[in-house]
């Protein structure tokens, strides 16, 4: 018998701009980079080094984490995703797991108030059935939404940008009373132990924090992190990406495990590091081909966009409008070639037939001014993406082309594509 426990993150945008500030949400990116991902999963063996919160929890909890090719024995679990705001973890026994979600869940909401989660748990004769009872009870709990702590009360103040109870004072006086979730992802401000951004460096650019914006506008304590705008226009774009081919991708796997149970962690593991290497080359490739060009040109501190979200195929980055573009071409570009590169390994040492020749991605790129609120932008960006991957299933319905949708904001912002199409 087979124990799985799956976890992932709900409604990860709304947490990222909950704040609206470009230092929180940069904050917010590196507090979810250190929940499930640790530095050492680049191999170092250096304990000085951060590790993220999982590895703590286990630790704590004593689990015995198991190597990623091959099925848990005893008491060992093995991880076959740990990425993205999100583990899949397997055992022989349910009591590792038991440790391991008690102790998660406990650490997870003291670490990152007001973040909503899943958890599914579930058993099998093998892994396959075990993951698929999981993924049920997961699909469950997404539907039991948790209560946000603390509560307000009637008497208490309320944070202006969130609404939420307030539990502390911010240093800025600007910034007033602060809520749980805003002031726990402060001290993540200071990106100068971060790992977040790494993943959108090039390995010989020599990129550090200081090189990424951490403001919109400049500020007395900060004003190299200002945002590098040319001249007056102060319009930026939100891009948002995600993949196509993922589902095709993942029946072929699970076809391959149905029949060879023992090759479910192997092969899961593979996929999810996969998924991770090829979107965070993409990201490289276009900080290398359209965002150091830019800086060196203009001869500004800061690159002209600010990384927001790298997780699996999904990608979430705010960039200056007039680069938004050519930055999207690259990324993408890459994406596909790297996605075909990798799958020829995958398909080769795995015999797995009729996998996709390449991942391709649907884009949704909006267009605002700087003083627009980023969530409503964010909705609109997923909105778009649903368009674009619609108009590109019309094209070729099993293998569709990467596509865009944009929108420009002129006005107020409306969420939803529909919408903007009814009032136009």
């Amino acid at each position: 018998m087979f124990h799985a426990l799956l976890f992932e993150i709900n409604a990860i945008h709304d947490y990222l701009f909950a704040s609206g500030r470009l230092r929180d949400v940069a904050a917010a990116s590196e507090l979810l980079e250190r929940l499930t991902r640790s530095k050492n999963d680049n191999g170092s063996e250096n304990e000085d080094e951060d590790i993220s919160l999982l590895d703590a929890v286990a630790k704590a909890a004593e689990i015995n984490i198991g190597e990623s090719n091959r099925l848990p024995r005893g008491e060992e679990v093995v991880f076959t995703r740990r990425a993205g705001g999100a583990f899949y973890a397997f055992s022989e026994r349910p009591e590792p797991l038991r440790r391991l979600r008690d102790l998660w869940t406990l650490a997870l909401q003291q670490a990152a108030p007001h973040l909503s989660f899943s958890l599914g748990v579930g058993e099998g004769e093998d892994l396959p059935a075990a993951f698929d009872a999981a993924r049920a009870a997961l699909r469950a709990d997404n539907q039991q939404p948790r209560p946000h702590l603390p509560t307000a009360a009637p008497v208490a103040e309320r944070s202006r940008r969130t609404g939420q109870a307030g539990v502390e004072f911010a240093k800025n006086a600007k910034d007033g009373v602060l809520d749980a979730a805003i002031a726990r992802r402060k001290p993540f401000a200071d990106l100068s132990a971060g790992s977040f951004l790494d993943r959108f460096s090039p390995e010989k650019a020599g990129l550090r924090w200081r090189d990424w914006p951490r403001n919109l506008e400049p500020e007395e304590d900060d004003r190299d992190g200002a945002f590098p705008f040319v001249g007056e226009a102060r319009t930026v774009a939100l891009i948002h990406a995600d993949g196509n081919g993922l589902g095709l991708l993942l029946r072929r796997i699970n076809e391959v495990v149905r029949k060879s149970p023992e090759r479910f962690v192997k092969l899961y593991t593979q996929f999810s590091r996969l998924v991770e290497n090829v979107t965070a080359e993409a990201a490289r490739a276009a900080t290398a081909e359209v965002l150091l060009p830019a800086r060196e040109r203009e001869g500004t501190p800061c690159l002209p966009a600010r990384p927001i979200l790298l997780g699996g195929d999904d990608i979430l980055v705010l960039v200056r409008a007039d680069l938004a573009m050519d930055y999207l071409q690259a990324f993408t570009r890459v994406f596909e070639a790297e996605s075909a590169k990798q799958l020829d390994k995958l398909k080769g040492g795995n015999d797995i037939e009729d996998l996709p020749e390449r991942l391709t991605l649907g884009a949704g790129l909006v267009y605002l001014r700087a003083s627009q609120p980023f969530y409503l932008a964010m909705r609109l960006a997923e909105s778009l993406i649903t368009e674009a991957k619609r108009a590109a299933k019309d094209i070729i319905q099993d293998n569709p082309p990467s596509a865009v949708a944009f929108y420009r904001v002129t006005s107020s912002l409306v969420e939803d594509y529909d919408d903007l199409l009814d009032l136009t």
